[in-house]
């Protein structure tokens, strides 16, 4: 998501093609960009879409924020695995190992308390 904003900010504003100097241009197509791009320069925007740029540049930092938040649950996740793991004691191997009995799962597994 935090790729989309910043490519989209990049394709908006990047400079429009230059015409070809040879290139004919037809004097009813030129008045009418030339008062378009007149038109566009005098009206004011919106107030609303002033904020356009502040509220895009908030959504991005929320975007990172639960980025870095979500990387730091999964580095915790992975950080409890190693720590304070110990063998389970023997009365849940026993049920452990009946479970496997009963489901009929041949791979061994390693159970732990944490």
């Amino acid at each position: 998501m935090g790729l989309a904003a910043v490519g989209t900010f990049l394709w908006i504003n990047q400079p429009a093609p230059a015409l070809p100097e040879s290139a004919p241009i037809n004097p009813v197509i030129a008045t009418f960009a030339t008062f378009t791009a007149a038109a566009a320069l005098t009206a004011t925007p919106q107030s609303w879409t002033r904020l356009l740029p502040l509220l895009d540049f908030l959504w991005f930092a929320g975007v990172c924020v639960l980025a870095v938040r979500a990387a730091m649950k999964l580095a915790r996740r992975h950080a409890l695995r190693r720590t304070g793991v110990t063998v389970a004691s023997s009365e849940w191997q026993d049920r452990a190992a009946q479970l496997m009995r009963r489901l009929a799962i041949a791979k061994p597994v390693r159970l732990c308390e944490s």
